[in-house]
């Protein structure tokens, strides 16, 4: 058993079970069955589309989480602008009062 903490902190056990096969009745029939990427193909020739509608909405939201990170909000980018008008007026109050209290010492 494996017990695994993830980067956002989610808990995560892994285990395997040993079970013992199921033997069925024997009928005399065969099946075998392949899952492609795409189709299943049976061994009674038919074929059939896979619905695999889980991976395409994994693809899609990981394609829309690509487009988020390279976007930038039009709101940030406006308080970014206020927050460096912010710091510049502090930095010139601060400049001043320094040049101000060592002209005083002199």
């Amino acid at each position: 058993m494996w017990i695994y903490q993830d980067a956002l902190g989610d808990c995560w056990a892994s285990f395997v079970v040993q079970m013992e096969p199921e033997s069925l009745p024997a009928n005399g029939r065969v099946i075998g069955i392949d899952r492609g990427r795409l189709e299943i193909a049976t061994t009674t020739g038919t074929t059939s589309l896979i619905l695999n509608t889980a991976n395409q909405a994994l693809a899609r939201l990981t394609r829309y989480q690509c487009r988020m990170t390279r976007r930038k909000p039009k709101w940030r980018t406006a308080a970014t602008l206020e927050v460096k008008a912010v710091i510049n007026t502090i930095d010139a109050v601060v400049h001043t009062f320094v040049r101000t209290w060592r002209d005083a010492l002199r």
